[in-house]
């Protein structure tokens, strides 16, 4: 058991191990947050990039140039392309364009909650990561 230990470990220069140790002590101190400063604003704040609204009525959603009424697909997406029904459970309509005026119906939606089945993901693919650019 040790000589994976050493196989490892031989081949770290000094600093690193130091840190280690040093961040494994760190962790267990803790820091009190309540005595930490309070830091003054450097700057303005600016709001985030507001993003196309997407929620195009009470239960109405446009992604993809496709617009669906959630009373007819359900949560589940039926006849809807796995995309668009990712869009669906992930959709930022809080950050979008005149997100205050519909926050009634953010309400709505969220009194309404999530149906009692249970989802089954499958795999959307890597190429949603670079459509929301990450």
């Amino acid at each position: 058991m040790l000589i994976y230990y050493w196989n490892t470990i031989r081949f770290l220069k000094f600093r690193q191990i130091y840190y280690r140790i040093l961040l494994f002590f760190k962790w267990r101190v803790g820091v009190n947050v309540n005595l930490l400063p309070i830091r003054s604003a450097l700057g303005r704040w600016s709001a985030p990039a507001k993003r196309k609204c997407s929620m195009l009525g009470s239960k109405r959603f446009r992604f993809l140039n496709h617009s669906r009424n959630l009373e007819d697909t359900g949560w589940q997406g039926l006849g809807c392309s796995k995309l668009w029904t990712y869009n669906l459970h992930y959709f930022d309509d809080l950050n979008a364009e005149g997100a205050l005026h519909r926050s009634s119906w953010h309400e709505n939606l969220y009194k309404s909650g999530l149906p009692k089945t249970q989802f089954i993901w499958e795999w959307v693919g890597s190429h949603t990561l670079c459509l929301y650019g990450w």
